[in-house]
């Protein structure tokens, strides 16, 4: 049965410069934004052809060369060619712990709970293909939105506990990261050499994860002084989102940002 292409839902990957030039108030300017096709199909081939660009910059023994759609319904997401002309297959799995649409998605969340998520998602893949006889097959996480993007430190977390996790039925699990111009990230979560120790990776899961969201920032008051001294003050709103994780997410010494400071020097 061939495959059906339902619409999907995605999230944003976004950037707005915040300029601060000598002598002048500050200013907000354009938001720039990365977004997936709703497309469900032109989603997933617009994630692997991006995703193939990268991958050489993984220490792999056998690159993906080429990719195209698999055909059939309940199979992989994608036939793929590697570079010593061998084949395999690429399953595709977006990593969004959503209760609903994008929209009514809470702007922060603790990482522990997305750590659990992502090894959720490869514990049920890991069901879904165990031997069902597609091998090689690639598990490629993907994330396409700015809160749900995990910091180096929670990636480790999940390659942490996956390197304890039965996903045998995959050859590679990686995750496919989007900066707001749309160049990908590919890390390798396994086989990987990350291992948090106990106390890092309690660490890991207390985290506040999210965004200080850009977009919907409102300039109160500020500038730059001719000295090159910044007295800024931004509003941010957080949708959808309790304030003990606003708190919690003050807190922290480096606030995650989809901010470009620009200086103007």
């Amino acid at each position: 049965m061939a495959k059906r292409t339902p619409p999907r839902p995605t999230g944003t990957i976004s950037k707005r410069k915040l300029l601060l030039q000598r002598g002048r108030s500050t200013s907000l300017g354009a938001v720039e934004t990365f977004k997936l096709p709703h497309d469900k199909v032109a989603a997933e081939t617009l994630v692997m052809d991006k995703s193939l660009l990268a991958f050489p910059l993984m220490d792999l023994p056998k690159q993906v060369r080429s990719a195209v759609p698999h055909p059939l319904q309940n199979g992989p997401d994608f036939n793929i060619v590697f570079d010593d002309g061998s084949t395999g297959f690429v399953e595709l799995a977006e990593l969004a712990p959503l209760q609903g649409p994008f929209a009514k998605a809470c702007q922060l969340m603790r990482a522990g709970d997305f750590i659990d998520h992502a090894v959720n998602v490869v514990r049920k893949k890991q069901s879904k293909y165990l031997g069902r006889g597609y091998a090689p097959l690639i598990l490629m996480l993907y994330v396409s939105d700015d809160r749900f993007t995990p910091s180096r430190l929670t990636t480790a977390a999940i390659a942490t506990v996956l390197s304890v996790t039965d996903s045998s039925a995959f050859m590679y699990v990686t995750i496919t990261l989007f900066a707001p111009n749309g160049d990908p990230t590919v890390v390798r979560l396994k086989p990987n050499g990350w291992r948090l120790d106990l106390f890092a990776m309690m660490d890991a899961r207390e985290k506040i994860m999210g965004i200080a969201n850009a977009e919907n920032a409102k300039l109160i008051s500020g500038g730059r002084d001719a000295n090159g001294y910044v007295d800024t003050t931004l509003r941010f709103y957080y949708p959808n989102t309790t304030m003990d994780l606003v708190k919690e997410f003050s807190r922290d010494p480096v606030v995650a940002h989809n901010f470009d400071i620009d200086l103007g020097d």
